[in-house]
């Protein structure tokens, strides 16, 4: 009769393994210098646990972003008036600014977390100037992000009815063309909320940009959902990473002894 060896009974199984999702929560909002809109906006980030802030015109002091806890890390370049800023929430990612390519209306950022490297950048651009300079200042950050993932967080001062405004204008028609040639993905969504409303009007000007490196792992971008104390409307989007890694491990059936 066989008799099971049961010191060496394996039987056959899968193995899986969870590699651990990597996420950072972000948003991006023009303050408008607003000391209000500033200290609501320290609160949602501590509320909320927000990763990465993209700001464009920032409250100043002395031309230093302030009104955020000191833990947090405040990035901006630039000796005139800083328009754009980066923030950063959490320790465990790597931030550096890329001093070549920022100034007072462009803060661009190499970031790197887990298994996630990408460039981000919060820009501002000026409605009284060219929108070519601000489109050549773009093309500058492709080039660094090349082979990255790459987040443009931008105040465009611009219209156009391919990021859902009701009109298209001079500017709007500039910038989209470059979008689409260049190959950029627009993350904004149609949602019927302006990202930009007054007594005076409402417009969709804000706009988050992304390329195709990193697009499918931005999701969940909103807009308007919380209040921020400021005429532009706060935006928030995540970037994820992570997946379900499996190997199947074969073993020989029961060993038996006769």
């Amino acid at each position: 009769m066989a008799i099971p060896y049961n010191s060496n009974q394996i039987a056959s199984r899968k193995q899986y393994t969870l590699c651990k999702k990597t996420e950072i929560k972000c948003l991006q909002l023009n303050v408008q210098h607003k000391r209000t809109a500033t200290y609501n906006l320290a609160q949602i980030i501590e509320e909320k646990n927000i990763d990465v802030a993209f700001l464009q015109e920032p409250y100043l002091i002395s031309n230093r972003v302030t009104g955020f806890p000191k833990s947090l890390k405040i990035f901006n370049c630039g000796n005139g008036r800083r328009r754009t800023a980066v923030i950063v929430n959490n320790n465990c990612i790597d931030a550096m600014v890329i001093n070549q390519i920022s100034d007072e209306d462009c803060t661009v950022i190499d970031f790197s977390y887990r298994n996630l490297k990408f460039i981000g950048a919060s820009m501002y651009f000026d409605i009284g100037s060219n929108i070519e300079r601000d489109i050549e200042k773009i093309e500058k950050i492709i080039n660094i992000a090349k082979g990255k993932g790459l987040i443009l967080s931008i105040d465009s001062n611009s219209r156009s009815k391919l990021w859902y405004d009701i009109l298209t204008n001079q500017r709007g028609k500039t910038l989209e063309e470059f979008i689409i040639t260049s190959g950029l993905i627009l993350m904004n969504e149609e949602t019927g909320i302006p990202t930009f409303e007054t007594r005076r009007g409402r417009s969709w000007v804000d706009l988050t940009v992304c390329n195709s490196n990193i697009a499918q792992s931005t999701s969940e971008w909103t807009c308007g959902e919380v209040e921020s104390l400021s005429d532009h409307k706060l935006i928030f989007f995540s970037i994820v990473t992570g997946k379900l890694d499996y190997n199947l491990i074969s073993y020989m059936s029961k060993r038996y002894i006769t």
